[in-house]
């Protein structure tokens, strides 16, 4: 029953004409605009969406945060068991992750729906490429190399996944190498 935010909320969501239609007019708006200071297509896609199901209720864009949010903290607890083998680990930092008040703003926040969505796909990114590198199929790095350019159009943040894929093949023993870097330069090209 929460209503939007009086901060960004307005002028990303509530107050914004191109948010309340789905037009080729406003679909091409949302991919040629900044949001005043960030390229975040995906995420005004989103807000397009919530706003043709909800209308001017916050609800749905709620809803949609609140869902992110789980999916990103179970997407974190898998990472975490791919990466360490430890269970009850993964679960205790997912579980962490999904309840620790530092990410209130993300869910309650309408506006912040950039975080939640960035990460779902930055997730969904590490985890493909993981699966990837212990079972080398194109497809695989093809979708992991999609999920993090729907990331990047939801948040420019997560640009640091090259950096991050490359630290953990190093923290797991795979040399520096140009077979190493070369496996990145899709996300590189990004």
């Amino acid at each position: 029953r929460h209503d939007f935010v009086g901060w960004d909320d307005g002028m990303l969501v509530y107050n914004n004409p191109a948010v309340q239609q789905i037009t080729p007019t406003s679909v091409k708006w949302v991919f040629t605009h900044f949001d005043p200071e960030l390229y975040i297509p995906l995420t005004f896609l989103t807000y397009q969406f919530d706003y043709a199901v909800g209308g001017g209720s916050a609800l749905p864009f709620h809803l949609g945060n609140i869902i992110l949010h789980t999916l990103n903290a179970l997407l974190a607890a898998w990472a975490l068991y791919s990466l360490s083998g430890k269970r009850w680990l993964a679960l205790a930092c997912g579980a962490v992750f999904l309840l620790h008040p530092l990410n209130t703003e993300a869910v309650d926040w309408v506006s912040a729906r950039k975080d939640t969505l960035s990460t779902f796909f930055f997730l969904a990114s590490l985890l493909l490429y993981l699966r990837w590198r212990d079972n080398p199929w194109p497809k695989t790095m093809f979708w992991s190399v999609a999920c993090f350019a729907l990331a990047l159009m939801a948040k420019v943040m997560v640009v640091t996944l090259p950096v991050i894929l490359i630290g953990l093949d190093l923290a797991q023993g795979r040399k520096l190498s140009w077979q190493l870097i070369k496996e990145k330069v899709w996300y590189l090209a990004l």
